[in-house]
């Protein structure tokens, strides 16, 4: 049962009431309960109670800040608020970048971030730092995105943010690696990638 009521069984004293408890825990997210109890007496009064509850996900925002118009998030050029474009990088150097994880519920939320190392177990050239943690309750979380090329060609990932109770969601990362010449080494540069 999703519904615990308390008490169950007892004496209701002469004119005079009892306090019965309801405590709701749903087994999934997003399902609709309803139960019907019905206390009796043994003089055949009887009154029915009615539980019903919807589990909702808690409201989880994952989104940048546009640096060209501070505190908004809306981004003129088209890029979604969920897509970091780390630009052309020299191979082996880093950059990072920032996006938040903003809690509208009234409870704690987990997150985890999908970054487990490719198929071919090489060094993954995009990081984070935390890759899992707590959001407080109304309140946000950062999360740090390093990218660190290790070869002259464009990256592209889709990660998953996994949150407790909820859908997960998800971030772009992009960005090209290059190097630059140096003596004999001429310039290895693919083109760069763009969101679009």
């Amino acid at each position: 049962p999703v519904f615990d009521v308390f008490p169950m069984v007892g004496i209701i004293p002469s004119r005079g009431e009892v306090l019965v408890t309801v405590r709701y825990r749903p087994l999934a997210m997003g399902v609709y309960s309803c139960d019907h109890y019905l206390f009796s007496t043994p003089g055949e009064s009887q009154a029915l109670l009615v539980c019903s509850g919807l589990a909702r996900p808690p409201e989880i925002k994952l989104y940048k800040e546009n640096l060209t118009l501070p505190g908004s998030t809306e981004f003129p050029s088209g890029a979604p608020a969920n897509s970091l474009n780390f630009r052309d990088l020299e191979i082996w150097k880093t950059s990072s970048r920032v996006f938040f994880l903003k809690n509208h519920s009234s409870r704690d939320t987990c997150f985890s971030v999908d970054c487990l190392r490719s198929a071919s177990g090489e060094a993954p050239s995009f990081t984070f730092e935390p890759q899992q943690g707590v959001i407080p309750a109304l309140l946000e979380t950062a999360v740090k995105v390093v990218f660190r090329p290790n070869k002259p060609i464009n990256y592209y990932r889709r990660f998953f943010v996994l949150i407790g109770d909820a859908l997960p969601q998800w971030v772009d990362c992009y960005g090209s690696g290059y190097i630059s010449a140096k003596g004999e080494v001429k310039e290895q540069r693919p083109a760069p990638i763009r969101h679009a």
